[in-house]
């Protein structure tokens, strides 16, 4: 784990290799099919996790972007 934090430190391009990078699901009305995709995302899923964090109306949403640490 140690070692794996001073690569990060030392190599900033290190963190993405392990990561990956975030992946912007929804943006300004728009969803990313490309992304979903690859995330083997559905939409009842996305609708889901927006329920779960309090948003009702997917028009309240400007950009929905998913993390690699969730």
């Amino acid at each position: 784990m140690i070692l794996f934090e001073v690569a990060e430190y030392y190599f900033k391009g290190f963190e993405k290799l392990l990561g990956g990078k975030e992946k912007v699901i929804f943006n300004y009305g728009v969803i990313n099919e490309k992304n979903m995709k690859k995330l083997k995302l559905t939409n009842d899923e996305l609708y889901s996790r927006l329920r779960q964090k309090g948003i009702n109306k997917i028009e309240d949403v400007k950009k929905a972007i998913l993390e690699p640490n969730g």
